[in-house]
């Protein structure tokens, strides 16, 4: 979740020439969960669930044939630890087909 991590990932993505992450498309913050689960779940979920839906709903919108999502989330913890999970049952909730 937080801009170094998520610049450093688009830059990296934008170098490869393989894959470009929209600007627009990314969601971070300035505090991250440090490694703590239940605090991206149940606090950084919560407070971002719009904006991060909004974004998603944005990139839906935009494809002509959707068919599902394709979610990839570190075992390890990280920054963003908790959110993913948080992020991915909105998903099953919203778009349930």
């Amino acid at each position: 979740m937080e801009p170094k991590v998520i610049n450093q990932m688009l830059s990296k993505a934008a170098q490869s020439g393989q894959w470009k992450y929209g600007q627009h498309a990314c969601f971070c913050q300035k505090q991250g969960s440090g490694n703590n689960w239940a605090y991206g779940y149940s606090v950084h979920g919560p407070r971002h669930e719009e904006s991060i839906m909004n974004i998603i709903r944005k990139e839906v919108e935009k494809c002509d044939s959707f068919s599902g999502f394709f979610i990839i989330m570190s075992m390890a913890g990280g920054t963003g630890s908790g959110l993913g999970a948080f992020v991915t049952q909105n998903l099953e909730d919203q778009y349930s087909n």
